[in-house]
């Protein structure tokens, strides 16, 4: 069986002149590179040591985020299976520093974030939020060695999500 892409990571265009700079962050034509129509855009700003996560929808609602600026630690898991014990992962260092990075979730996977440099992130979701739709479970459930700094800010309800059984490798 071929693995499934969790997260796809591409360049966005920066036309540059003397006066400054442009760049698409949304297009209707995108939807084929995105793979869904947006319905909703969010701006969250993230200061560094904030960790974020896990955060998925139970409907599976597809979802993007354009990295604006700084730097974030990123894992993504694979929750299309039964139980996440043999759970596929993604877990990589991303930056802005270049420029704005568009980022492609799998619209069956969970995500936590960990902010290395303050930053700002775009989040282009396949419908508006729904509170009630909303799953997540708890950041310790990859374990503590894979985030690289330690003793993050963590909102209330991160810190109470449940702890699920993770596998204990990232890819």
């Amino acid at each position: 069986m071929k693995a499934r892409n969790l997260l796809s990571i591409r360049d966005l265009e920066i036309h540059l002149d003397d006066r400054g700079s442009f760049c698409e962050l949304s297009r209707n034509d995108w939807s084929e590179m995105v793979g869904f129509a947006v319905g909703q855009v969010s701006l969250s700003s993230s200061v560094t040591g904030v960790l974020r996560g896990f955060h998925y929808s139970s409907d599976h609602q597809r979802q993007a985020f354009i990295l604006l600026s700084g730097e974030i630690f990123e894992v993504v898991l694979d929750v299309s299976k039964a139980g996440l014990a043999d759970s596929s992962k993604f877990a990589q260092r991303i930056t802005a520093e270049y420029g704005p990075l568009l980022c492609v979730q799998d619209y069956q996977t969970a995500h936590a974030y960990q902010v290395i440099q303050d930053c700002q992130m775009l989040y282009l979701n396949e419908r508006p939020y729904d509170r009630e739709l909303e799953r997540n479970f708890h950041w310790l459930s990859v374990g503590t060695e894979i985030w690289p700094l330690k003793d993050p800010l963590i909102s209330e309800r991160d810190r109470n999500a449940p702890i699920i059984q993770v596998g204990s490798r990232c890819s």
